[in-house]
């Protein structure tokens, strides 16, 4: 053990003097210590991580000789301790981040041998995805690959202990699939884990079937597309096949901003103009464009195959019709017809299962958005331009965080409608990497009380605080091991309740109850003049993507925010400019203007410049390349979308 323990020390001195400057510290005890805080200026540069044979020669020489004795025993405790050996070294301060990689896929193959060593498997995969996500879902095959096998030859309680584990680490890695785009594995590996459940958790099915259903739908739109771009590969004048790849774009991924690359294979302009609505913010709109987008939606919404699509066209139509009668305030025709269009809707989508959209806009004044028993789209109805959220995207499913690109702190998503009374939450959660991701519920409408929700904390979550007991105290009723893992998609319900002084949450994952706290309002310490008045998220240098989110209010009602005051826009803009975010543009500089892609390679210049003397079929090829390139080919393809007609 002392051999183990001076390895650590001298690994851990070794790659801490790799790095130029010591990590900002995170205040993990109070995270909500200051929410509108500067976010910190973008970090120098660090030096040039070492390449992967020179970390794996490292590690190999460190730690080699200890590896292959214990893969050589049949005993998991030597395993699962050299694990842990490696993992206290893979957390030292300031590694170098392809050792960190190196060490985390060790330690996740190592921990496998055991039932026991989950936890420790699922934090060197948080460490993997935040060092090196792509090899993320190739340990998980590994980790499944051992748990197999250790399930394969035990018997008794052993086994069922190895049995639970193992189903856990099919649907993580069935899960990663997915958000690698990978739908055949994640198909296979959820029907595996279905026949699996059925054995040994059949609870667990009801949360699984659902995700095989995705899985199935994503198979069928992956291979859709991609013979689309097989026969304009073949023939860049196929405009039939043009227009469908456009359309499936829209209908089948509601990737509008993808769906625009490609116009230049059709001639026509009205098309053109109905993806700039759809890829314009909302409630930006102008009166004839929100006209015009909700009948183009509707009209998709007659023609689109599936029950999720042409629900998914109804929604955007009953938006884009909604923001029209916010600027047509005329009680005439035109109004009569788009009200009797939203009621129909409203039938479509009730008989389809799915939520009625309400659009908040950005007016003054306070509307109702919902009253008692109602469920409101809150995801539909938050706005990323809001200044009261910040360094969050859209993204394929939904919004996504870019809080692991570079800043540390401030990255939150807030949703500006207000709960006066009780309500409920149900989210879909996807999270790729990072250590801290809390949520902000209210408790009063006029935001002076609050209960903090963490999710993420290390290994753990809980409420924040208790009887002024925080997340790393013991003494918290609510701390718990966190169920929320990378590479996982969990789906979240939230309940709030408050009668006579008292209060009572609880949280729900997969269908499992993880949080159920009842006790004196007076015990929750979320308070103060800074207090988050709305439902958030707030992360610290993680990547989550939120995929849906909607609210009931099971008493009172829920209604749209007010536009925030100046002195609310005032804190909210107290961190970089938007050309300081990172993945944002920004103010361009004198050479910028005149040569947009002055910043980046001469190649990548090159093509830029010459992208209207391409072909068509050169124009798909290059576009395909870029998407799955590095991220320069990605912003030079979003230099050439922003400055030639897509």
């Amino acid at each position: 053990m002392a051999f183990r323990a001076t390895l650590v020390l001298f690994l851990a001195a070794l790659i801490c003097g790799l790095a130029d400057r010591p990590v900002a510290a995170q205040d993990a005890d109070d995270p909500f210590a200051d929410l509108n805080a500067a976010a910190p200026e973008p970090a120098p540069a660090a030096k040039q991580p070492m390449s992967l044979a020179e970390a794996k020669e490292m590690v190999a020489s460190l730690f080699g000789q200890e590896i292959a004795r214990v893969q050589q025993t049949t005993d998991p405790a030597d395993d699962l301790a050299l694990s842990q050996t490696l993992l206290t070294a893979a957390q030292g301060a300031d590694q170098d981040r392809t050792v960190v990689a190196v060490l985390s896929r060790y330690v996740a193959e190592l921990a496998a041998n055991g039932a026991e060593g989950w936890p420790t498997v699922q934090t060197a995969l948080g460490l993997l995805g935040k060092t090196a996500p792509d090899q993320v879902a190739d340990t998980l095959g590994e980790v499944v690959d051992t748990l197999q096998r250790r399930y394969n030859m035990l018997r008794g309680d052993e086994r069922t202990a190895v049995a639970g584990v193992l189903l856990d680490a099919i649907v993580a890695q069935a899960d990663t699939s997915m958000l690698r785009d990978n739908s055949d594995a994640a198909l296979a590996l959820y029907r595996r884990a279905f026949a699996m459940a059925g054995q040994i958790r059949p609870e667990t099915r009801d949360a699984i079937k659902p995700k095989m259903n995705e899985a199935v739908e994503r198979q069928r739109v992956t291979q859709k597309i991609d013979l689309l771009k097989n026969k304009l590969k073949a023939n860049s004048k196929d405009t039939v096949a043009a227009r469908e790849l456009i359309l499936a774009y829209v209908t089948d991924l509601d990737q509008p901003d993808e769906a625009r690359k490609y116009t230049f294979l059709v001639d026509d302009a009205e098309l053109a103009e109905n993806l700039r609505r759809a890829y314009t913010p909302l409630d930006t709109l102008e009166e004839d464009d929100a006209f015009r987008l909700g009948e183009w939606y509707r009209s998709l919404s007659t023609s689109v195959a599936g029950d999720v699509p042409r629900a998914r066209m109804l929604t955007h139509a009953s938006n884009a019709y909604q923001r029209y009668l916010e600027l047509h305030t005329a009680e005439d025709l035109y109004a009569t017809r788009v009200k009797l269009s939203l009621k129909q809707i409203e039938e479509s989508l009730n008989r389809l299962g799915a939520p009625v959209p309400i659009y908040a806009s950005n007016v003054a004044g306070v509307a109702t958005l919902a009253r008692r028993g109602e469920w409101v789209d809150l995801l539909n109805n938050a706005s990323l331009d809001s200044p009261l959220t910040r360094y969050f995207a859209k993204s394929a499913n939904g919004v996504i965080s870019d809080g692991a690109k570079g800043y540390q702190d401030g990255v939150k998503f807030v949703v500006p409608v207000v709960f006066d009374g009780d309500y409920d939450l149900e989210m879909t959660l996807a999270k790729s990497s990072g250590p801290y991701v809390w949520m902000f519920l209210p408790l009063s409408a006029d935001g002076s009380r609050y209960v903090g929700l963490s999710l993420v904390q290390i290994d753990r979550g809980g409420l924040y605080k208790i009887d002024g007991f925080r997340v790393k105290d013991r003494e918290n009723p609510t701390v718990k091991p966190t169920p929320i893992r990378d590479g996982m998609v969990n789906k979240l319900a939230i309940g709030v309740r408050q009668r006579d002084g008292s209060a009572t949450i609880t949280v729900t994952v997969d269908g499992v109850k993880w949080i159920d706290w009842s006790g004196p309002a007076a015990s929750i310490e979320g308070s103060g003049s800074a207090t988050p008045q709305f439902v958030s998220l707030y992360t610290h240098n993680a990547v989550v993507e939120v995929r849906s989110l909607r609210a009931r209010a099971v008493s009172g009602t829920i209604a749209e925010a007010p536009k925030p005051t100046a002195d609310e826009v005032a804190d909210a803009d107290q961190r970089p400019g938007k050309s300081d975010r990172p993945g944002k543009p920004g103010k361009l500089s004198k050479l910028e203007k005149h040569n947009p892609a002055a910043h980046l390679s001469p190649k990548a210049q090159q093509v830029f410049e010459n992208w209207e003397t391409y072909s068509n079929k050169q124009k798909l090829q290059l576009l395909d390349a870029m998407r799955s390139g590095s991220a320069e080919d990605r912003e030079l393809m979003r230099l050439i979308q922003k400055h030639y007609r897509f």
